[in-house]
C-alpha cells in the first residue's frame, strides 16, 4: 500500500469566510530541536537586533478600505471565477495563472494573516507525522509566528527580516524545553533545516501563492506539463475547487511529478496542496512513457497506488485576516510565548 493510502486525511476543520473576497507552499516551517544544538546557546546571550535595538518600530499599516482612493495605472480586478465543468489545456492554464495573479494582488492589500496550519512532511525518505501549528505572518517585513499545538505541544519559532542577523528565534516544546535553551539559528542552515522541507522564509499563503504563480507560468511553455480544473466533495462533503498537475518529463524546473491542489469556492484561497515524488527510474530529462499515461495523465489521481511517493501535505484552516496583527505578535518578549534563554 502507498504511503497516500495508508495515511488519514486530518478532519478539515469549518474555513472562516471573508467579507472581502480573496484567492497556497509550501509553506515552510522549522522542525524539532534536539540536544545537539546546545552549543548554539553561547551564540545567542541576548536577544538584540543588530544594531543594539530591541524595539520593533515597523509599523503595521491598516487593512485596505473600498474609500481608498485607486491608482489610474492599477490593473483592472479580474473575476474570481472558477469553471463550472472541467477544463484542460492551455486555456485552463491560462485561467488559473490569470485566477492566481488576482489572488496574489489581493493578498498583498492585506498587512498579513493568521490561520492554522497542518503539515505532513517526508524528511530523509520517512513520512513524519500530521503537525498542527499556530500561524502568524506579517507581510512586510517578511515575519512569522509558529506555535506548535501537536505534536511537541509548546515548541515556538519566530522570524522577523531584518531582527535578530535575519535569524530566527527558537525554542522546543515537551520536556525537551527543560533541558535545551532559546536558539538563534540561520533559517536556511543544517539545524533548522534538519526536520523541514522548506526554511521558515517561504511560510505564509502570499509565499505560497506567488511558488504556485511561478510554476504556473513554466507550465505554459511545457507540454507535458498537464493541468486540469474541477470541483469536488472532499471527505467531510465540503465542496472546493481543485488543480491537478501532472508532468510527465522529469526537469529541474518540476520538483514533483503530480501535486494536487485545492482552493475555497468562496475566495480561490488555496487551502491544501499535496504533492508527489516522481517514480524510481525517471531521472532529469527523462519522460514518463508507459500507456496509462499517455493516454490520461490525469488517470492517475484515481488510482493512486501507482510508485509515486508521497512527498507533503499543507493545510490551511481558520484563515483570519481580520484580527489585527501587532508588534507584540513578532516579539520573544512577549509574556505570552515562552523565548526565555532557558
Amino acid at each position: 500500500m502507498s504511503d497516500s493510502q495508508s495515511v488519514p486525511r486530518p478532519p478539515r476543520a469549518a474555513l472562516r469566510r471573508f467579507s472581502y473576497p480573496l484567492a497556497w507552499s509550501s509553506a515552510g516551517l522549522v522542525g524539532g530541536l534536539g540536544l545537539v544544538a546546545f552549543a548554539s546557546w553561547a551564540f545567542t546571550p541576548n536577544l538584540e537586533d543588530s544594531n543594539g535595538s530591541n524595539s520593533f518600530a515597523t509599523t503595521l499599516p491598516p487593512n485596505p478600505s473600498s474609500s481608498t482612493p485607486t491608482n489610474d495605472s492599477t490593473p483592472a480586478a479580474v473575476p474570481l471565477v472558477w469553471p463550472e465543468t472541467i477544463q484542460q489545456g492551455d486555456h485552463a492554464k491560462r485561467l488559473l495563472l490569470a485566477i492566481l495573479e488576482e489572488v496574489e494582488r489581493r493578498l498583498q492589500s492585506y498587512p498579513g494573516h493568521r490561520a492554522q496550519f497542518k503539515r505532513l512532511e517526508r524528511i530523509h525518505g520517512q513520512l513524519g507525522p500530521w503537525q498542527t501549528i499556530e500561524l502568524k505572518v506579517l507581510h512586510n517585513p517578511l515575519s512569522v509566528y509558529m506555535k506548535f499545538l501537536e505534536p511537541d505541544d509548546g515548541k515556538e519559532v519566530l522570524y522577523s527580516q531584518g531582527r535578530f542577523d535575519n535569524h530566527l528565534i527558537a525554542h522546543p516544546g515537551g520536556m525537551a524545553r527543560l533541558l535545551t535553551p532559546r536558539l538563534k539559528l540561520d533559517p536556511n542552515g543544517p539545524l533548522a533545516m534538519a526536520e523541514n522541507r522548506h526554511p521558515i522564509t517561504s511560510a505564509g499563503l502570499l509565499n505560497l501563492v506567488r511558488r504556485l504563480i511561478h510554476f504556473r507560468r513554466l507550465d505554459l511553455n511545457h507540454p507535458t506539463s498537464h493541468l486540469r480544473l474541477d470541483r469536488i466533495e472532499t471527505p467531510d462533503g465540503q465542496m472546493v475547487f481543485r488543480s491537478c498537475h501532472r508532468h510527465l518529463k522529469r526537469t529541474d524546473q518540476h520538483p514533483y511529478s503530480r501535486s494536487e491542489i485545492w482552493y475555497d469556492s468562496a475566495t480561490c484561497l488555496p487551502i491544501r496542496v499535496e504533492n508527489h515524488d516522481w517514480p524510481a527510474g525517471i531521472i532529469l530529462g527523462h519522460t514518463i512513457s508507459s500507456p496509462a499515461d499517455l493516454g490520461d495523465p490525469f488517470a492517475i489521481f484515481d488510482a493512486p497506488d501507482n510508485g509515486e511517493t508521497l512527498v507533503e501535505i499543507y493545510e490551511y484552516a481558520h484563515l483570519d485576516f481580520e484580527t489585527p496583527l501587532t508588534p507584540l505578535d513578532f516579539d520573544p518578549a512577549n509574556p505570552a510565548y515562552g523565548f526565555r534563554r532557558f
